[in-house]
Order: structure tokens, then C-alpha cells, then sequence
């Protein structure tokens, strides 16, 4: 779900110019795939190391 939700952002906001660089549609498409892909990944390990999951169970809990 990351994945889906941070593309957005890159494609519109952060790295424009990077992504738009080579003006190659695959090579675009690939690019932002692969960011997009490494920020989910990032955001997984940070969530799993703060607990979100226990903590969204146990507010669900109650």
C-alpha cells in the first residue's frame, strides 16, 4: 500500500527532475518504480521497528 500511496508524490513532487531526466518512458517508468519500491521498503522496517502494527491492533482492541 506504500508502494501505491508515495508515487505520487515523486512523480508530482520530490524528484521530478530525476525521474524526468533521460525522457525515456520505460526508463522513466523503471525509475519510479524502483524509488517508489526502496521508499516502501524503508517505510515497512520503520514502521515494524516503532511497533505500528502492535499499536494498531491494540487500538483496535478497545
Amino acid at each position: 500500500m506504500d508502494m501505491f500511496l508515495i508515487h505520487g508524490f515523486f512523480y508530482e513532487w520530490w524528484m521530478h527532475d530525476i525521474i524526468y531526466y533521460t525522457e525515456n518512458p520505460f526508463i522513466i517508468y523503471i525509475t519510479l518504480i524502483a524509488i517508489s519500491l526502496i521508499v516502501a521498503i524503508a517505510i515497512e522496517k520503520v514502521k515494524q521497528i516503532l511497533g505500528f502494527n502492535r499499536m494498531m491492533k491494540y487500538l483496535r482492541s478497545l
